[in-house]
């Protein structure tokens, strides 16, 4: 073999190498057309909840039906139903209407819808309606989870999300494992530092699973009321084999 053709084929090596990593670095697999995920909520390692999500895709049209159920101090943020619907496109979701039900108060219900064409929501809380922008398709409370499965595997993600009575900016970016030096590292997971760009006192983590599918395995987030809550996927339909 000449000196030429080992360097033709060292190119051939390189250049298959490279779009092995690429085909890696973009592609995860796809959900199913119906799934269902079980989270346990802890705070200094008690369980004070659970969150149980169920997705239904008929051709191009999704649903997330999830359910917050609280115990112990957690109760205090009351149980709560979240009901997601829109279209799945090659991006990945887009919510069309969102919906937060208040078990414990009717009255606090939230309603949004998304209008593509006017780049807007309409929120409708306590019988008032209201108007906020949007700059690129949103996502929703629910929704977000699910959609790193379609950006690959990146070293920051940005997203508008649908909180309830507002859309915010949420940005993710890729820590080194052992960073949480409480947290043991978590195998086959890349860890997140995420926050809500401009508002304070917003920072939570997610380990996100590398493969099959990219979803949250733990998350580690603060509620409004200052409590430090840790989530752990504990039960799901999805095939990670």
């Amino acid at each position: 073999m000449t000196g030429e053709m080992v360097k033709n084929k060292s190119k051939l090596f390189s250049l298959i190498l490279l779009l092995c990593m690429a085909t890696h670095a973009v592609v995860a697999k796809e959900y199913p057309k119906d799934f269902s995920i079980k989270f346990d909520l802890y705070h200094s390692k008690k369980n004070i909840g659970q969150v149980d999500i169920k997705y239904i895709q008929n051709n191009k049209d999704y649903e997330f039906k999830a359910r917050l159920k609280t115990k112990g101090i957690l109760k205090l943020f009351g149980d709560r139903e979240f009901h997601s619907i829109g279209s799945v496109k090659k991006e990945g979701f887009l919510t069309k209407k969102f919906e937060i039900k208040n078990l414990r108060n009717r009255k606090k219900n939230i309603l949004v819808k998304t209008n593509l064409s006017k780049k807007n929501i309409e929120i409708t809380y306590k019988n008032k309606k209201n108007i906020k922008s949007f700059f690129n398709d949103p996502q929703d409370l629910i929704s977000l989870l699910f959609q790193f499965n379609y950006k690959g595997y990146q070293d920051e993600y940005n997203y508008e999300v649908i909180e309830g009575k507002s859309i915010k900016k949420f940005r993710y970016e890729k820590l080194d494992a052992s960073y949480i030096k409480d947290m043991p590292t978590l195998e086959n997971t890349d860890l997140y530092k995420g926050e809500i760009i401009g508002q304070k006192n917003t920072i939570h983590y997610l380990w996100i699973s590398k493969h099959p599918y990219r979803i949250p395995l733990k998350a580690r987030i603060k509620t409004n009321f200052g409590l430090l809550v840790d989530l752990k996927l504990v039960e799901t339909s999805l095939n990670f084999k």
